[in-house]
C-alpha cells in the first residue's frame, strides 16, 4: 500500500480541472503504466468548446493482445476519469487545511480532490492488473484514463467514436460504495441567453457604487441540497432591498465557475443615489444579522462620479427572477414524474451559474432526467416557459440553447447485461463483498458505452452520495484495498 499512496498523493497533487486540460496527470499516468509492463499511449483528443484548454488526452494501457478487431469484441475495459472538477473556495476543505490538491490520511479516510471521482479508482485498476503481466491472457485487459469528464465527457465520447478500443465487457468508474450501478440519471446543460442594451447613466444622482460578494459551499448538481448556492443568496439579498424600496441599477453581476456544481462565489455590482447609499448599508448590516449570513456575504463601496459607467435595464433582474420562479415550478413538476430509488428521488433542475458576455448575461441550468423522461420533453418545458416570460419584457431578447447532453443509463435486460452482472457479484463475493445492482444520481461514462450497444455498469470505492464535487471529497482505504481485490478476481475471471 506504500507504493499506491505516494502514487496517489503525485495523482492529487497534479491539478486537472477539466477546462484547464490534464497533460500533467495523463503524462504522470502514462509513465506508471508503461513501468508496470503495459503498452500505453496517449490520445490527444479534439474539442471545439470555448474557453477549455486544448491539451486533452486519454491515456491507453493494454496487456494482451493488443490488435482490436473492430467486428469481434474482445477484452476487459476498465475506464476511469483522470481530470476534476474546480474545488471551489479553499477554506470549505477543512480536512485538508484549506489545500485540496493534498492528499490527507485521517482515521483510514483519504480526502483530498479526485480521490472518489475517478483518480484513486484508476491506481487501484492499475496495481491490480499489473500482477497479470507474465500470465497468458484469454482476453486483454485495457487500464484506461480520460478527459473532459466534468464538461460532458467528451474524453469517452472521443474514445468511442474512435473505435480505438472494441471490449466485451466495460466497467466505469464511478463512486457506487462498492456496489454495481446499472442504471442512472442523465445530464443535461441547458442556456437561457439574456440579450440587451446597456443604459446610458442619466442625471438621476446614481453615482454611489456598491459591490456584493456572496460565498457558499460547492456541491455536485445531482445533489444540489448539499451545497450553499452564492447567486441565489446574493439575488435574495438584493430582491428584498428592492422591495423594501431601494432604487438600484446594476452594472455587472458572476457567479458560479463550473457548469455541474453549486455556484460558491458570487459578486453583484450595482449604483445607488447618495440619499439612499448610506441606508442601504445599513440594510445591508441587518439582513446579514437576521440571516445568521454575516460570514457569507462582503460589502464594498466605490467612489463618487465614475465616468462612462452604463447600466443593464431596469428590467433584467425582474426578468432574471421570474425565470427562477418559472424554471423552479418546471422543477417542482418533473421531480415528481418517477421518483425511482434514487438519491435524490426525481429529474432535478438546478441553476448553475450567471456569467456576462458582451451584450448580455447568460443563465446556465443543470438537469439531471430521470431514465424515463425524454431530454427533450425537458427542453420543451423549459422553452415553454421562457415564451411566456420573453412576451413580458420585451425591451429584453431570450432565447434557449443546449450546451452539453449525458443520456441517462438506461435498465438492461439483454442475456449480456445479465451475464456482466453475474460475473462481478461472482468476483465481488471471491473478494469476500456482497455486490448488487443499484441505480444512481450521478450521470456516468456508463451511459455512452450503452448508446454505442456496449456491455457496461459502473462501479468504485467510495459515497455516491454527497461527496464528489464537494469539499472534503473522501474514501476509506479499505475500499480502496477491496476494491483492487475485486479488480483483481474479475480479471481473472473474464481474461485468464
Amino acid at each position: 500500500m506504500k507504493q499506491f499512496l505516494e502514487e496517489a498523493r503525485r495523482l492529487i497533487r497534479s491539478s486537472s480541472p477539466s477546462n484547464q486540460g490534464n497533460e500533467e496527470v495523463a503524462n504522470f499516468a502514462n509513465g506508471i503504466l508503461q513501468d508496470r509492463g503495459f503498452r500505453s499511449d496517449m490520445q490527444m483528443v479534439f474539442h471545439s468548446i470555448e474557453g477549455v484548454a486544448k491539451r486533452q488526452f486519454n491515456v491507453i494501457g493494454i496487456l494482451g493482445d493488443q490488435l482490436v478487431d473492430r467486428k469481434t469484441r474482445k477484452g476487459l475495459l476498465l475506464l476511469s476519469s483522470l481530470d476534476t472538477a474546480t474545488p471551489g473556495l479553499r477554506q470549505n476543505w477543512t480536512e485538508t487545511d484549506g489545500d485540496p490538491f493534498d492528499l490527507t490520511i485521517r482515521d483510514e479516510h483519504i480526502s483530498g480532490l479526485g480521490v472518489a471521482s475517478g483518480k484513486l479508482d484508476f491506481l487501484c485498476r492499475l496495481h491490480a492488473a499489473q500482477r497479470f503481466r507474465e500470465k497468458k491472457l484469454r482476453m486483454p485487459i485495457y487500464i484506461v484514463g480520460t478527459c473532459g469528464g466534468g464538461l460532458g465527457m467528451f474524453g469517452a465520447k472521443y474514445l468511442i467514436q474512435s473505435k480505438a478500443l472494441n471490449p466485451l465487457y466495460t466497467l466505469v468508474s464511478a463512486p457506487t460504495a462498492l456496489q454495481l450501478g446499472t442504471v442512472h440519471k442523465g445530464w443535461q446543460q441547458l442556456r437561457v441567453s439574456i440579450g440587451f442594451q446597456m443604459v446610458e447613466r442619466d442625471a438621476r444622482g446614481f453615482n454611489r457604487r456598491l459591490k456584493i460578494r456572496s460565498r457558499g459551499k460547492i456541491a455536485s448538481s445531482s445533489d444540489p441540497e448539499q451545497g450553499e448556492h452564492a447567486v441565489l443568496h446574493a439575488l435574495a439579498l438584493l430582491e428584498q432591498a428592492i422591495g423594501e424600496g431601494f432604487d438600484l441599477r446594476f452594472t455587472a453581476m458572476d457567479g458560479g465557475e463550473w457548469p455541474s456544481l453549486v455556484p460558491d462565489e458570487c459578486l453583484v455590482e450595482f449604483y445607488t443615489s447618495p440619499h439612499q447609499f448610506e441606508d442601504f448599508k445599513l440594510f445591508f448590516e441587518s439582513y446579514c444579522n437576521r440571516a445568521a449570513r454575516t460570514e457569507f456575504f462582503d460589502l464594498e463601496s466605490g467612489a463618487l462620479n465614475e465616468a462612462g459607467v452604463r447600466f443593464y435595464p431596469e428590467a433584467l433582474f425582474p426578468c432574471m427572477l421570474d425565470i427562477f420562479s418559472a424554471y423552479s415550478e418546471v422543477a417542482h413538476q418533473l421531480s415528481g414524474l418517477d421518483s425511482g430509488h434514487m438519491q435524490p428521488p426525481g429529474t432535478t433542475v438546478h441553476f448553475a451559474s450567471i456569467k456576462p458576455r458582451l451584450g448580455g448575461i447568460d443563465l446556465n441550468f443543470d438537469i439531471r432526467p430521470m431514465p424515463g423522461l425524454s431530454q427533450l420533453e425537458v427542453e420543451s418545458r423549459f422553452q415553454t416557459v421562457l415564451q411566456a416570460i420573453s412576451k413580458k419584457y420585451p425591451s429584453v431578447n431570450l432565447a434557449l440553447s443546449k450546451e452539453r447532453l449525458v443520456p441517462s443509463m438506461q435498465p438492461q435486460d439483454s442475456p449480456a447485461a445479465a451475464k456482466l452482472a453475474e460475473i462481478c457479484a461472482s468476483a465481488g463475493a471471491a473478494a469476500g463483498l456482497n455486490i448488487h445492482p443499484v441505480e444512481l444520481a450521478a450521470a456516468s461514462e456508463s451511459a455512452l458505452f450503452q448508446k454505442a450497444g456496449y456491455e457496461v455498469a459502473s462501479f468504485g470505492p467510495g459515497s455516491p452520495f454527497a461527496n464528489v464535487g464537494s469539499p472534503n471529497e473522501s474514501v476509506s482505504i479499505t475500499e480502496l484495498e477491496q476494491a483492487m481485490t475485486f479488480y483483481d478476481r474479475l480479471i481473472e475471471q473474464v481474461c485468464l
